[in-house]
Protein backbone atom coordinates (compact mmCIF):
# COMPACT_ATOMS: atom_id res chain seq x y z
CA UNK A 1 0.00 0.00 0.00
CA UNK A 2 1.23 3.33 -0.94
CA UNK A 3 2.16 5.07 2.73
CA UNK A 4 1.53 7.98 1.98
CA UNK A 5 -2.11 10.44 2.79
CA UNK A 6 -3.91 12.70 0.39
CA UNK A 7 -5.66 15.50 2.43
CA UNK A 8 -9.27 13.23 2.13
CA UNK A 9 -7.70 9.96 3.37
CA UNK A 10 -6.80 7.96 6.74
CA UNK A 11 -5.81 5.34 8.03
CA UNK A 12 -8.05 3.32 10.55
CA UNK A 13 -7.00 0.04 12.86
CA UNK A 14 -9.09 -2.32 13.12
CA UNK A 15 -9.15 -5.44 15.63
CA UNK A 16 -7.33 -8.81 13.98
CA UNK A 17 -5.35 -6.69 11.68
CA UNK A 18 -1.76 -6.38 11.25
CA UNK A 19 -1.73 -3.13 8.97
CA UNK A 20 -4.49 -0.01 9.13
CA UNK A 21 -7.00 -0.23 6.44
CA UNK A 22 -6.79 2.63 4.57
CA UNK A 23 -9.89 5.02 3.34
CA UNK A 24 -9.33 7.20 0.56
CA UNK A 25 -11.51 9.94 -0.54
CA UNK A 26 -13.48 10.00 2.73
CA UNK A 27 -13.78 13.52 4.77
CA UNK A 28 -12.00 13.30 8.08
CA UNK A 29 -14.73 10.85 10.50
CA UNK A 30 -17.39 12.98 12.25
CA UNK A 31 -19.47 11.67 15.57
CA UNK A 32 -20.36 8.58 13.70
CA UNK A 33 -20.44 7.94 10.27
CA UNK A 34 -17.21 9.70 7.29
CA UNK A 35 -18.94 11.16 4.11
CA UNK A 36 -17.26 9.93 1.22
CA UNK A 37 -15.91 12.70 -1.00
CA UNK A 38 -16.85 13.51 -4.38
CA UNK A 39 -18.24 10.85 -7.14
CA UNK A 40 -15.89 7.47 -5.65
CA UNK A 41 -13.97 6.97 -2.66
CA UNK A 42 -12.18 3.22 -1.61
CA UNK A 43 -11.42 1.19 1.06
CA UNK A 44 -8.08 -0.17 0.99
CA UNK A 45 -7.88 -3.44 3.59
CA UNK A 46 -5.35 -6.41 4.07
CA UNK A 47 -6.63 -10.01 5.66
CA UNK A 48 -4.81 -11.86 7.30
CA UNK A 49 -3.12 -14.64 5.34
CA UNK A 50 -4.03 -17.37 7.67
CA UNK A 51 -7.98 -16.55 7.38
CA UNK A 52 -8.38 -16.52 4.13
CA UNK A 53 -6.61 -19.84 3.57
CA UNK A 54 -9.16 -21.52 5.78
CA UNK A 55 -11.87 -19.51 4.86
CA UNK A 56 -13.82 -19.95 1.49
CA UNK A 57 -16.77 -17.22 1.84
CA UNK A 58 -16.50 -13.75 3.37
CA UNK A 59 -19.27 -11.51 3.91
CA UNK A 60 -18.75 -7.51 4.02
CA UNK A 61 -21.50 -5.65 5.64
CA UNK A 62 -22.02 -2.14 4.82
CA UNK A 63 -24.18 0.01 7.38
CA UNK A 64 -24.38 3.79 5.00
CA UNK A 65 -26.93 6.10 3.93
CA UNK A 66 -26.08 9.38 1.20
CA UNK A 67 -26.30 12.53 1.04
CA UNK A 68 -29.88 13.67 -0.14
CA UNK A 69 -31.92 16.47 -0.18
CA UNK A 70 -35.79 16.07 -0.88
CA UNK A 71 -37.51 16.85 -3.02
CA UNK A 72 -34.89 17.56 -5.55
CA UNK A 73 -32.60 14.90 -4.48
CA UNK A 74 -34.65 11.68 -3.39
CA UNK A 75 -31.32 9.48 -2.91
CA UNK A 76 -28.54 8.56 -4.88
CA UNK A 77 -26.73 5.53 -6.98
CA UNK A 78 -23.99 3.33 -5.23
CA UNK A 79 -22.35 0.87 -7.16
CA UNK A 80 -19.82 -1.44 -5.01
CA UNK A 81 -16.70 -2.98 -6.28
CA UNK A 82 -14.04 -5.23 -4.73
CA UNK A 83 -10.87 -5.77 -6.73
CA UNK A 84 -12.91 -4.45 -9.82
CA UNK A 85 -16.02 -6.56 -9.70
CA UNK A 86 -19.19 -5.19 -8.91
CA UNK A 87 -20.89 -6.75 -6.41
CA UNK A 88 -23.79 -4.07 -5.69
CA UNK A 89 -25.88 -1.40 -7.59
CA UNK A 90 -28.07 0.34 -5.39
CA UNK A 91 -30.35 3.45 -5.37
CA UNK A 92 -30.29 4.90 -1.58
CA UNK A 93 -33.40 6.63 -0.07
CA UNK A 94 -32.36 5.62 3.35
CA UNK A 95 -30.14 4.26 5.87
CA UNK A 96 -29.20 0.79 4.79
CA UNK A 97 -27.80 -2.05 5.34
CA UNK A 98 -26.01 -3.80 2.20
CA UNK A 99 -24.63 -7.70 3.00
CA UNK A 100 -22.44 -8.72 0.41
CA UNK A 101 -21.04 -12.44 0.17
CA UNK A 102 -18.01 -12.91 -1.50
CA UNK A 103 -16.24 -15.86 -2.29
CA UNK A 104 -12.59 -16.19 -0.98
CA UNK A 105 -11.12 -16.52 -4.47
CA UNK A 106 -11.78 -12.79 -5.08
CA UNK A 107 -9.86 -11.79 -1.80
CA UNK A 108 -5.91 -10.98 -1.60
CA UNK A 109 -3.55 -11.12 1.87
CA UNK A 110 -3.22 -7.67 0.36
CA UNK A 111 -4.54 -4.49 -0.42
CA UNK A 112 -8.09 -5.63 -1.04
CA UNK A 113 -10.02 -2.28 -2.72
CA UNK A 114 -13.42 -1.85 -2.15
CA UNK A 115 -15.03 0.98 -3.86
CA UNK A 116 -17.98 2.89 -3.80
CA UNK A 117 -19.03 5.26 -6.76
CA UNK A 118 -21.83 7.88 -6.10
CA UNK A 119 -22.44 9.48 -9.51
CA UNK A 120 -24.89 11.47 -8.19
CA UNK A 121 -22.97 13.24 -5.06
CA UNK A 122 -23.41 16.79 -4.56
CA UNK A 123 -22.42 20.06 -2.55
CA UNK A 124 -24.98 20.46 0.22
CA UNK A 125 -24.47 24.71 -0.75
CA UNK A 126 -26.30 23.35 -3.95
CA UNK A 127 -29.34 23.10 -1.79
CA UNK A 128 -29.06 25.88 0.05
CA UNK A 129 -27.17 23.85 2.78
CA UNK A 130 -23.79 26.11 4.26
CA UNK A 131 -21.59 22.83 3.72
CA UNK A 132 -18.97 23.67 0.30
CA UNK A 133 -17.79 19.58 0.22
CA UNK A 134 -18.90 17.34 -2.00
CA UNK A 135 -20.66 14.69 -0.38
CA UNK A 136 -21.86 11.07 -1.70
CA UNK A 137 -21.70 8.07 1.06
CA UNK A 138 -22.52 8.50 4.48
CA UNK A 139 -20.37 5.13 5.67
CA UNK A 140 -21.58 4.22 9.86
CA UNK A 141 -19.92 0.92 9.30
CA UNK A 142 -18.53 -1.96 7.53
CA UNK A 143 -17.98 -4.74 8.97
CA UNK A 144 -15.74 -8.13 7.61
CA UNK A 145 -17.15 -11.73 8.51
CA UNK A 146 -15.19 -15.42 7.93
CA UNK A 147 -17.17 -18.02 7.30
CA UNK A 148 -14.07 -21.21 7.83
CA UNK A 149 -14.67 -24.99 6.00
CA UNK A 150 -15.36 -27.57 8.43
Amino acid sequence: MNTELSPNDFDLFAPGLETAARFKNFHPPEREFSWSDGPWSEIVFPLPAEQLKASTTFDVVLDFDVFKSPPEMEGQNVFVYLNGLRLASRFITKRSFVNLRISGLFLRPVDNILTFDTPDSAPPKRFGIADPRCLGMQLFSIVVRYYFAI
